[in-house]
């Protein structure tokens, strides 16, 4: 064993006992027998990425570079240094090229593809997941994060497809059953939701999260007593968060106002250390449904006084000047929203895909009876889909304000057809 040899060994041991900086040492000691050793610029790299000294383990590797500068995987290893700093170009160019070059080890295409993934270029992202499972098809962690941004894509069928594929090859993992059936639920496919839920049943008769499911399936069937025996049998000793949502939403659902205040109150209680802006909002339109508008604004005001990054905040702020208007009166309604309106517009700038803000902006609009802003927004909403309910209800409400009847009539109509929620409650 020549004396290079034996520091390199000495190095690695080192490094497994978590001895960093001794290995760091041995292997400098090995550099002096052999500058011109890969493995041993190799060795020195682990070991300052331990001790998230970056930059030492980005000059190892490029000492490698100099010595192999075809050398792939040493470009994958800069890669993830330069990925630890935040440097997000730079790291993909160093993966592409290690890509290029040969380097086909599944870590390269996973974390390539969860940085795309993070940074919101989903089809690429799919991409390199697709080459990974393509090395391992079994790995149950790739094809989940494949399927869940499909299904953020709206690509139904071919989540789908995904999840039969992950089912027959991961049959004892309860997380292909599970999303499958909330795929299917939300998208009105229930009797197969219903199908599938009882096949992971039979297949996992102990498992909780199933007869979960089961509730939530049975409140969409509108099997409302159904739904609460399985809280008050199986879950009886639980008051989660979890379950206790659930149990509002049966509440409510049997028009058991009072229970669902009280459990609303339960959870906030519950949750000393963390802030539950659901459980106000729920409370706010409750309590709004009520006429009660000083319990409404308390907890209007908490929200806004979060001010989460959430559409809460924004909901908080529109609904904050229907309750001046119902306790103060029109103007003080009005100076309100001309004090608020540009903190929505700007919500609009920040948030361009949330759609509640541009009709929050048309309402508010409205009452400032700057009816040529209001029905900008409700025609920039119809021009993106003509198939938005809201915007043709949105667009009646300002004909309305405007005295044109006739034209508020025809959109209130086809608003209702549009809308199943609308339809439901008559509006």
């Amino acid at each position: 064993m020549t004396n290079a040899q034996e520091y390199i060994n000495q190095g690695k041991i080192l490094y497994d006992v978590g001895n960093y900086e001794e290995s760091i040492n041995k292997y400098e000691e090995a550099l002096k027998e052999e500058p011109m050793n890969i493995d041993i610029y190799f060795g020195l790299s682990e070991s300052y990425i331990m001790l998230e000294d970056f930059e030492s383990a980005r000059e190892s590797l490029n000492n490698i570079l100099l010595i192999d500068k075809d050398n792939a995987e040493a470009y994958f290893h800069i890669g993830n240094t330069q990925f630890l700093q935040d440097m997000q170009q730079e790291g993909k160019e160093s993966y592409l090229k290690a890509i290029s070059l040969g380097f086909s080890d599944i870590a390269i295409f996973i974390n390539y593809a969860i940085v795309c993934e993070e940074n919101g270029n989903y089809y690429e992202a799919l991409k390199y997941y697709n080459k990974a499972l393509t090395k391992d098809k079994f790995r149950a962690d790739i094809r989940l994060r494949k399927i869940e941004i499909l299904i953020g894509m709206n690509k139904i069928e071919e989540s789908l497809e995904n999840l039969d594929l992950f089912i027959q090859l991961n049959p004892d993992l309860f997380e292909g059953h599970h999303l499958k059936f909330l795929v299917l639920l939300e998208n009105n496919r229930v009797q197969e939701a219903e199908k599938t839920l009882e096949n992971a049943i039979k297949l996992f008769p102990e498992d909780e999260g199933f007869l979960f499911d089961k509730i939530i399936l049975f409140q969409e069937q509108q099997k409302i007593d159904e739904a609460l025996n399985i809280i008050n049998t199986v879950f009886k000793d639980n008051n989660s968060k979890l379950i206790l949502n659930e149990k509002v939403k049966i509440y409510l659902a049997q028009n058991k106002i009072e229970d669902a205040k009280f459990t609303l109150k339960q959870i906030i209680s519950l949750d000393k250390d963390e802030f539950d802006e659901d459980s106000r909002f729920y409370l706010v339109m409750i309590y709004i449904s009520e006429k009660n508008y000083l319990e409404a604004q308390k907890y209007i005001d908490e929200i806004i006084e979060y001010k989460s990054e959430g559409m809460y905040y924004y909901s908080a702020l529109f609904l904050k000047g229907q309750v001046i208007k119902e306790l103060d009166g029109q103007n003080k309604c009005k100076t309100y929203y001309e004090d608020i309106v540009s903190i929505l517009r700007q919500g609009s700038l920040d948030y361009p895909d949330k759609m509640d803000l541009i009709i929050y902006r048309g309402l508010i609009y409205t009452e400032l009876c700057n009816y040529e802003k209001a029905l900008e927004m409700a025609n920039y909403l119809l021009a993106i889909s003509d198939n938005i309910g809201e915007a043709y209800l949105l667009r009646s409400q300002i004909y309305e304000a405007m005295g044109e009847v006739e034209k508020s009539q025809k959109d209130r109509e086809i608003a209702i057809q549009k809308s199943a929620t609308l339809s439901r409650f008559g509006i």
